[in-house]
């Protein structure tokens, strides 16, 4: 992430869905200057997180309009959360990350056949997005998210 999207250490980065905050641990490891902020939902991750990053979560559902302003993270991540989404809730959250970043990469639950489908519909216990990926590519250019994505699957 470091490298490919140019982050230093006056960077802001922003990770919605950040469960204990791993991920911005592991950054502020490597950067100790840069400016992280960690949004989920879940009170039990951000009370269990490390304590270097605990200061930099908060309780906050991804689903409602982001309290930033326009392109103030340089980058903006969410791994694994926005496939928990309906699609309404999916399309907001998409523009709003879209808005409040200039720069934004998605990880998210997919599948390319039935069996990968059935596989998803019985492992992805949160998930309620169950889409094929050109579904998502689909959803990604209606939504105008400019950022990168990657899809996991369940094989």
């Amino acid at each position: 992430l470091i490298r490919t999207y140019k982050l230093g250490n006056n960077s802001k980065v922003l990770d919605l869905g950040c469960g204990k905050g791993y991920l911005l641990y592991e950054l502020k490891k490597l950067l100790p200057l840069i400016k992280i902020t960690g949004l989920d939902i879940s009170s039990y991750a951000i009370k269990n997180s490390k304590v270097e990053v605990k200061n930099f979560l908060k309780i906050y559902d991804a689903r409602k309009k982001l309290r930033f302003k326009k392109n103030y993270f340089d980058l903006a991540v969410s791994l694994g959360t926005f496939h928990c989404f309906k699609i309404k809730d999916l399309d907001f959250a998409l523009k709003e990350m879209n808005r409040v970043s200039k720069k934004q990469y998605i990880m998210v639950e997919s599948y390319r056949n039935d069996r990968e489908l059935s596989n998803l519909q019985c492992w992805g216990l949160t998930c309620l997005s169950f889409y094929h990926d050109n579904d998502w590519v689909y959803i990604f250019k209606k939504n105008n998210f400019s950022g990168d994505y990657e899809f996991i699957r369940f094989q």
